[in-house]
């Protein structure tokens, strides 16, 4: 599960969504690491270039190295089974210390916002209200 619910550019890790999290059951936290000192061809993002460029570029290089990283199996406590929110949270902060990634509090539907805010003229930030409280 994908559980940011959208592809991004490893900038910084997304809040989760929660629905991986509300059985309450452990979980097998999975990062990936990109090694693209060349040319980023794993970023599937919304704003980014188009998928049939991404595909061309990923199939034209000779070599493309990927790390995976099984963390523990984290096992939720009483707190985090009655909250699903918190359990995510603890998940991803966890995943971003693996990874050395900065963690932000926007999410898919933020960026979304964003993104019909820059096909209709206005400054993507203008979509974030919620941040820029």
């Amino acid at each position: 599960m994908f559980v940011e619910g959208t592809c991004t550019n490893r900038r910084a890790l997304l809040k989760f969504k929660t629905g991986a999290f509300k059985p309450g059951k452990p979980v097998q936290p999975v990062c990936f690491k990109y090694d693209n000192r060349i040319m980023d061809t794993s970023s599937w993002t919304w704003d980014g270039p188009h998928w049939a460029v991404i595909c061309w570029l990923a199939l034209s290089q000779v070599h493309a190295p990927i790390e995976f990283i099984f963390l523990p199996t984290y096992h939720p406590n009483e707190e985090e089974k009655a909250d699903p929110e918190l359990f995510a949270e603890n998940v991803r902060r966890q995943m971003s210390r693996c990874l050395d990634t900065p963690l932000t509090d926007i999410g898919y539907e933020d960026a979304k916002i964003a993104y019909l805010c820059m096909k209709n003229g206005l400054p993507s930030s203008a979509g974030l209200l919620h941040i820029q409280k």
